[in-house]
C-alpha cells in the first residue's frame, strides 16, 4: 500500500484503488502531517493537532499516552539509537513506554529551546533539524542528543529540506539554492557549506529547489517545472510540463517497481514511468495538496 498525506485527510491506495479517511472517519484533523508503520498493519498518523491517531487493519482509532500528552507532531524519526522521535511544534519528543518524553534542548547560553520542528535528519548522534516557521531566528539547527544541547545554529540562510545520500553527504536545500554540510565540521557539532560537487553544480542554481536522493542514489533536482536526474556522471532532464510549472514538487518516493511518485503543493500526485508523467489529481476530492507520499 501507498499513503498520501494531503491537507484534506489520508488517501491509502492498494495498487487498485484509493481508501480515503477523513475526521468523519475518526481522524482528528483533516491535515496530515506524517504517519508511521509501528507493527504488522498498524500505523500511528499525526495530524496537526495534539491528537495522535492510529490506523490498525484499516481502521482509525486514537493512541492514548499514559499521561495523555501529545504534543502537535509535525514529523517522526526513526533514530539509530532504536527510539522513535517525533519533531513538534512544541519541541523534539522520545517516544518511550507508551509517552512523549521531551528533549532537552539548550542553547550555548544554558537557555532552552527548540520550537516548531519539522524536518530532522541524523549524523552520528547529531540531529539536523528544520522549523517550519520562518519567522523564528533558528533556520537550521545541530542538535547533540547524547549531551542535549545545541551545538550551532544558522540564522542567516533559510532552510527548506534536508536529506542524505546513501554515501554518507548531507544536502540542505535553502532559499538561494542547495548546499552541501561539511561533515568534518560537523563531528565537531558546527554548521559549515561545502561547495556543491562538480557533477549536481549546474542543477544546483535555483532557490527553493528540492534536492532527493532516491534508493539507487540518484539524485533528484525539482524546480521550476523542471527534474534534473543526475547518475554519476550522466544526467537526464524532464519537464513536467507547462500546467505543473507553478506547483512546487514537495516530496519523491520510489516504490517497490522502482516507480517514482512525486507529490505537488496544490496539483495532486504525478506518477513517472521512465520519463513519462500521468497525473492523478484525484487522490482526495477535498484536497488536491498532496504532502507526501510513504
Amino acid at each position: 500500500r501507498m499513503y498520501f498525506l494531503t491537507h484534506g485527510g489520508l488517501s491509502v491506495y492498494d495498487g487498485k484503488r484509493f481508501l480515503n479517511y477523513h475526521t468523519q472517519d475518526g481522524l482528528a484533523n483533516e491535515l496530515v502531517n506524517d504517519i508511521i508503520e509501528v507493527g504488522p498493519d498498524s500505523f500511528l498518523l499525526a495530524t496537526n493537532i495534539s491528537v495522535l491517531n492510529t490506523l490498525v487493519r484499516g481502521r482509525i482509532g486514537i493512541f492514548k499516552p499514559v499521561d495523555s500528552f501529545c504534543p502537535v507532531i509535525n514529523r517522526f524519526f526513526k533514530s539509530n539509537d532504536g527510539y522513535w522521535y517525533a519533531a513538534a511544534d512544541e519541541g523534539l519528543y522520545r517516544l518511550e513506554n507508551n509517552r512523549f518524553v521531551k528533549q532537552v534542548m539548550k542553547d550555548d547560553k544554558g537557555a532552552e529551546t527548540g520550537c516548531c520542528l519539522d524536518r530532522i535528519i541524523e549524523w552520528k548522534n547529531y540531529f539536523i533539524l528544520i522549523p517550519w516557521n520562518n519567522d523564528l531566528k533558528e533556520k537550521l539547527i545541530v542538535y547533540d542528543r547524547n549531551t542535549g544541547k545545541i551545538t550551532d545554529v544558522e540564522t542567516t540562510i533559510d532552510a527548506t529540506t534536508n536529506t542524505t545520500t546513501h554515501r554518507g553527504q548531507l544536502w540542505i536545500s535553502t532559499t538561494t539554492g542547495p548546499r552541501l554540510m561539511d561533515t568534518a565540521a560537523l563531528s565537531k557539532g558546527k554548521i559549515r557549506f561545502l561547495p556543491v560537487p562538480s557533477q549536481y553544480r549546474e542543477a544546483a542554481v535555483a532557490k527553493d529547489m528540492l534536492v532527493v536522493f532516491d534508493a539507487n542514489n540518484k539524485g533528484w533536482f525539482c524546480y521550476d517545472g523542471m527534474i534534473n536526474i543526475f547518475s554519476g556522471s550522466q544526467k537526464q532532464e524532464i519537464g513536467t510540463g507547462q500546467d505543473l510549472k507553478k506547483y512546487a514538487i514537495t516530496d519523491l518516493f520510489m516504490d517497490r517497481e522502482g516507480t517514482m511518485w512525486l507529490a505537488t503543493d496544490g496539483h495532486g500526485a504525478m506518477k513517472l514511468r521512465n520519463t513519462n508523467i500521468e497525473l492523478i489529481n484525484q487522490v482526495n476530492k477535498q484536497s488536491l495538496a498532496c504532502q507526501g507520499i510513504t
